[in-house]
């Protein structure tokens, strides 16, 4: 796990048996914002250049979110569509879902809850 500036970011390839051997999952904690958000877009383009079928990015220890990050999950949604896989947020937490109800991003970004 890299801790970076109040930032958890941990990279697996199985969580359990909860989604296929295949997928990628990133796990997210702490705050996302200006500072933090190189690191959170370098793990997922990481992980979405691992060539599973399926990115999952679990939000659900996340305790801030600015635009920021928002623009980074956007980012890696567009990057994993144009490579033909799937980016999914896995249980946001509830400043995450704020921020994605706010721009009106759900028809945008996977949700899993």
């Amino acid at each position: 796990m890299a801790d970076f500036a109040g930032l958890a970011v941990t990279t697996t390839t199985d969580d359990g048996g909860t989604v296929t051997s295949d997928a990628n999952i990133v796990t997210v904690a702490g705050e996302i914002d200006f500072s933090t958000a190189p690191r959170l877009r370098q793990a997922l383009v990481e992980a979405l250049h691992a060539r599973g079928p399926e990115t999952v990015v679990d939000l659900s220890a996340v305790s801030f979110i600015d635009a920021s990050g928002i623009g980074v999950l956007m980012g890696a949604a567009n990057l994993a569509h144009s490579e033909g896989e799937q980016l999914v947020l896995r249980r946001p937490s509830r400043p995450v879902l704020l921020l994605v109800d706010l721009m009106e991003l759900h028809g945008v970004l996977g949700i899993e809850r």
